[in-house]
């Protein structure tokens, strides 16, 4: 993951929930922002 490689840290590996058809995940960047992304799988 790029984010990890620029510096990141994860604070949820992505993954996939039951009944949930997304995967998501989140990331803290060095400034000390969380980004919670989230794949859409059909």
């Amino acid at each position: 993951m790029r984010a990890l490689e620029a510096g990141g840290e994860s604070v949820q590996q992505p993954e996939r929930k039951q009944g949930d058809p997304d995967r998501r995940g989140g990331v803290k960047d060095p400034a000390g922002n969380t980004w919670w992304i989230a794949t859409q799988e059909e």
